[in-house]
């Protein structure tokens, strides 16, 4: 009786953050249109795919000029009028001098279409979609939300880029005055046109997407999809100069065709790509998706029960996220995911004091960021009803077996 006293006091002094925590929670992702309405008429413009010797030159607000040999980051393909869509970034404070070294501002942009209309630059005039983009910290507070910025940007197909933006400051806008862009493919051209898309790219490689096609019951299909575009990147990378872009193609297709996998029962199917993932995600060199790609390893061995080589890859992924500098939200995002993953490992060991300290570390790294801590509180909790049980010793390691 002494041992179980001792035992839910020192679990209720960890637990007493938990409910504070846990108001900041939110537990429905949001899922957004990944595709027009039926009764969409107007243009549409695909994620392009760059050649080598794509180039494009742009005059920036103070008068000097850039070139880039890639397409700008974060745009929502596929875009049509009235296409809204989101994504979370950084930013520094303004006025702080070039030599700070605070933190960065975790920031959310959320971009709508509004129009598709010909714009003139230097370099042409482009029938271009007009995408209008407003920026905001976070989290948001109750009240008072402050701005970190408006601006317009206008992208072309036939450019297969940004051809404008007008922000703001001078500074901070530009438009196109030079570019090379190699002709798009002819599926290109006809999702330009409005053409119905094949059913082999139907699925974006977002979690939107495949919360869509769960919801439509079109899993399989989101399956053929992924596995279709994993190896078209693949294929796009042997044959490229400029691989490195291909390879994260490559493996985001890996990644969500897995998760499709597992969903769709063929779990061997799950590990296979998690394992074709993770070879390709090797060659990028960058944390980010190697870690994604272990991941979705964890989730296929778990499924199977093997948990030997899901904690295997758990320590793998902990390893490795020692790469990722501290203080940023991506390591606190991956801290909280393989430390909810450890509190699971731990809970099947029935080693629930070391379960209790992972989900809490879960709990402190997701704060910050004010995501879901559902499932770790829901573990938690499941910790309280299984103690209710007697408990007969208290071992050197501070386990508790549970008798019938």
């Amino acid at each position: 009786m002494a041992t179980m006293t001792r035992f839910r006091y020192q679990v209720a002094n960890r637990i007493r953050v938990l409910f504070v925590c846990a108001v900041f929670a939110s537990c429905a992702p949001t899922i957004s249109l990944v595709r027009p309405p039926e009764s969409y008429k107007g243009p549409l413009a695909e994620q392009p795919v760059l050649q080598q010797g794509d180039f494009w030159v742009y005059a920036l607000g103070n008068g000097t000029r850039t070139k880039s040999t890639r397409l700008f980051p974060n745009i929502g393909f596929p875009l049509w009028v009235g296409k809204t869509w989101s994504y979370e970034g950084e930013t520094r404070r303004r006025n702080l001098p070039p030599t700070s070294t605070a933190s960065p501002l975790r920031t959310q942009v959320t971009c709508y279409v509004g129009a598709f209309h010909q714009v003139s630059v230097t370099a042409g005039t482009f029938g271009a979609f007009q995408c209008e983009c407003q920026c905001e910290l976070l989290p948001r507070l109750v009240g008072y939300q402050e701005g970190c910025g408006v601006w317009t940007d206008w992208y072309a197909a036939e450019v297969k880029n940004i051809i404008r933006r007008k922000a703001e400051s001078t500074a901070a806008s530009f438009e196109l005055v030079e570019y090379k862009a190699s002709r798009p493919t002819p599926s290109a051209k006809a999702a330009q046109a409005n053409v119905p898309i094949s059913p082999k790219t139907k699925f974006e490689l977002n979690i939107s997407s495949l919360n869509a096609a769960v919801a439509r019951g079109e899993v399989k299909e989101a399956l053929d999809s992924y596995q279709f575009q994993a190896r078209e990147a693949e294929k796009n990378a042997a044959a490229s100069l400029s691989p490195q872009q291909y390879w994260e193609i490559a493996t985001s297709a890996y990644q969500y065709a897995s998760r499709a996998a597992i969903l769709n029962g063929d779990l061997q199917k799950a590990i296979s790509h998690g394992e074709s993932a993770l070879e390709i995600a090797e060659k990028t060199k960058e944390p980010h998706p190697r870690l994604n790609a272990l991941f979705r390893l964890i989730s296929g061995y778990t499924a199977v029960r093997r948990f030997d080589k899901s904690r295997e890859y758990l320590d793998k992924s902990l390893e490795l996220l020692k790469e990722i500098p501290a203080d940023t939200n991506l390591r606190l995002s991956w801290e909280a995911i393989l430390h909810d993953a450890l509190g699971q490992d731990f809970m099947r060991r029935q080693e629930y004091l070391k379960a209790i300290d992972a989900y809490l570390a879960a709990i402190y790294w997701r704060a910050p960021l004010k995501t879901r801590l559902c499932s770790c509180c829901y573990s938690l909790h499941k910790i309280f009803l299984h103690k209710r049980s007697r408990c007969t010793s208290w071992s050197g390691n501070r386990s508790i077996r549970r008798l019938g």
